[in-house]
């Protein structure tokens, strides 16, 4: 187990850096925010240890999303101090947990800890009350670092070197939280792992309760009904556990080793960490917030209602926290990283004062050898060296498709962000539409949906009746700055609203609806409509760049939720070496696998090496002439690639070129049409 111990360790060493905040902002990131109208969240400790600043965070919505299983979502964030760069060790998580016990309540009052509350709707919930009872009970992990002899950590999995008190945030366990992967049993399901080093993957893969069960200590279910006292009962360890026991009126029960299977899902996807520039909001290259496109899983009926974790492991690279364990506790730790850079030995760099300990005085200039030294000061916390911040999303739905959408590719279009300009909100972030930039193909549908909160900062700038959010979608007259490239393809500067002009190939009547937001009396405004707003899944038609905005965010505080959708052509020519078009999931539905990407399947069409074929995120292509048109590799570990199933467009052309004899059956005096044969030799190349 001492083993395993340190091998957690190695994969995350808990980690704390100074204002290094994440914040989720699509879905909603809560920051543990419930509907409160003030700048500060009003409880830190509502559902989960978030470490981050408390005007981050965005109110629970008037109503709440769902989506579609099979549906593209993608998840924006935003790491305040940076990621994917030489100066820190930086791993992103994504996961989430379904269940029918998820809430998020009608306070922002911090759930109770008894049975009761476990079904108390008053009361936000993610993690149930077993889980954290068994947390508490459990011997905290040994094997792991916790700092200098004065940095104290009980015996709780509850307290850890970030919670050194075993303090309550809602029903989350603290050891769980702050190290990954876990070795014990979790109800968070991996979705994906950025990592400043890659080759941690297949280590982060094989590690994930996602394929991998745990065994752990438990005691008989009547046991915990009866539970009274806080004794440490639980061990890592089967002989330990085996030999643990405690008595409840008169009754002695004793620890059983458990297997507790995998999730069953599959491993989680894994890549090198997406550069992010320190503190400046942690925008990636271009200037947007970091992004991942998650498909929606299909979900057992009773587990519909979800959640989604963000966490941001963020250490220095003062001290090397990848082989730093238990067995350093209490000592005081020579920095390897900077003395041996400086060139001088661990003795040297425990007398001139380069250790870890807080506040260090250190000899620069090796004047400990003279008889007057000189020593600099340096403000150090090592408390921060390493740590662990966290946003969740509020409850949202996963709903099985209507037979009308099965096998339909189903792109969701959501608003994120909160009413106020940038200083205001910051944090957390203005208005847009997520995607910002939608990339699609002509027969795909588009899910126009969002939500929002009518009880924001009275004083917050904006459009509308104060505190409201509201926001909808016009059609841009025009696009009137060049197109420029990829990081400058959405600069639109109209704000003015089409007129009488297609949108997608959509009714009237639902480009009226987005607009209006279904509002159908006269002399009404958008503030009489609902924050929440759902057009359902919608068929696009046409061809083109569409370029829209929200009329009602489009004073000068916050001009700028506009956003674009890209809609390219549904078939190819010749063999579709050529094709340039969006399309990114198979011809049997599984999404593509991006080019740059070498998870589940590695491949040599590094798009750098094939510039020419246009490799570019997972859109379908054909760089090597395969005669039955564009192809991708998939994301289905057992399937490597699929053809995409685009039309070819001669074949197209033909089918509708077929003509119809008009034949009549005189006998029966009917009317019959039949089609008639079509001798083009080229009709069924490629079936």
């Amino acid at each position: 187990m001492t083993i395993l111990m340190k091998f957690s360790l190695l994969i995350l060493v808990m980690l704390e850096v100074c204002l290094a905040d994440i914040y989720m902002h699509n879905p909603r990131g809560s920051n543990n925010r419930h509907k409160g109208s003030k700048r500060d969240t009003d409880n830190q400790a509502r559902l989960f240890d978030s470490q981050n600043n408390a005007r981050g965070g965005y109110n629970v919505g008037e109503q709440s999303m769902y989506y579609y299983n099979g549906t593209t979502l993608q998840i924006q964030w935003s790491n305040q101090h940076s990621c994917g760069d030489e100066n820190n060790n930086c791993e992103i998580i994504i996961q989430y947990m379904c269940g029918n016990h998820l809430r998020d309540g009608t306070t922002g009052n911090t759930i109770c800890r008894n049975p009761s509350c476990d079904t108390d709707q008053r009361f936000g919930q993610h993690e149930n009350l077993r889980y954290y009872e068994k947390c508490a009970a459990r011997e905290r992990n040994k094997g792991l670092f916790k700092g200098p002899a004065n940095h104290q950590v009980r015996i709780s999995a509850r307290s850890t070197r970030q919670n050194r008190d075993g303090d309550r945030r809602g029903l989350e366990c603290p050891e769980e939280r702050d190290y990954y992967p876990y070795w014990g049993a979790s109800p968070w399901k991996d979705i994906v792992v950025f990592t400043n080093d890659p080759t941690r993957c297949e280590k982060y893969k094989e590690e994930s309760q996602n394929e991998k069960g745990r065994y752990e200590c438990d005691f008989p279910e009547e046991y915990w009904q009866v539970r009274k006292r806080m004794k440490i009962v639980l061990f890592g360890d089967k002989e330990k556990c085996e030999a643990s026991t405690d008595t409840v009126d008169n009754v002695t029960y004793r620890g059983e080793w458990k297997w507790v299977p995998s999730h069953g899902i599959g491993k989680p996807e894994c890549y090198k960490s997406i550069w992010s520039r320190d503190n400046h909001q942690g925008n990636t290259v271009g200037g947007y917030f970091a992004k991942y496109d998650w498909t929606i899983p299909d979900l057992a009926q009773y587990e519909e209602k979800c959640v989604l974790r963000i966490r941001y492991n963020i250490s220095t690279n003062d001290f090397d926290s990848w082989n730093t364990f238990g067995e350093h506790n209490d000592n005081t730790l020579a920095l390897q990283s900077i003395y041996s850079e400086y060139g001088f030995s661990e003795r040297e760099a425990r007398k001139r004062g380069y250790v870890y300990q807080n506040d260090p005085k250190l000899d620069v200039f090796a004047t400990y050898k003279r008889e007057k030294k000189f020593q600099l000061q340096i403000a150090v916390n090592v408390a921060q060296f390493g740590r662990t911040f966290q946003d969740r999303s509020h409850v949202f739905y996963v709903h099985h498709r209507p037979i009308d959408y099965v096998g339909e590719t189903i792109h969701n279009l959501n608003v994120r962000g909160k009413r106020g300009n940038l200083q205001q909100v910051f944090p957390a972030t203005e208005y847009d539409f997520v995607p910002n930039v939608l990339k699609i193909t002509k027969g795909d549908l588009v899910h126009f949906q969002w939500t929002g909160s009518d009880s924001n900062p009275a004083n917050n700038a904006g459009n509308g009746e104060a505190q409201t959010d509201r926001s909808n979608i016009a059609q841009l007259a025009q696009r009137t700055f060049p197109k420029g490239d990829d990081l400058t393809n959405n600069t639109l500067k109209t704000n003015y609203p089409a007129f009488e002009s297609e949108f997608l190939g959509f009714s009237r009547h639902h480009v009226d609806d987005l607009a209006f937001l279904k509002c159908k009396s006269d002399g009404g405004t958008l503030d009489d409509r609902e924050a929440y707003f759902d057009l359902g899944p919608q068929t696009v038609e046409s061809i083109g760049n569409f370029y829209y905005f929200s009329t009602r965010n489009n004073q000068f505080t916050n001009r700028a939720q506009k956003a674009s959708i890209l809609v390219g052509e549904d078939f190819y020519t010749d063999r579709g070496v050529s094709y340039r078009g969006y399309k990114s999931v198979t011809e049997s539905g599984i999404k593509c696998q991006r080019w740059d990407s070498q998870t589940p399947h590695t491949h040599d069409f590094n798009p750098e090496n094939h510039v020419e074929h246009n490799l570019v995120e997972n859109y379908c292509r054909n760089p090597n002439n395969r005669w039955k048109g564009p192809w991708c590799f998939t994301t289905d570990p057992n399937t490597k690639w699929e053809f995409c199933g685009l039309t070819k467009k001669r074949n197209a052309d033909a089918s509708r070129k077929r003509r119809e004899a008009d034949i009549r059956d005189t006998s029966l005096g009917l009317r019959r049409i039949f089609p008639t044969i079509d001798k083009d030799p080229f009709i069924h190349e490629g079936l």
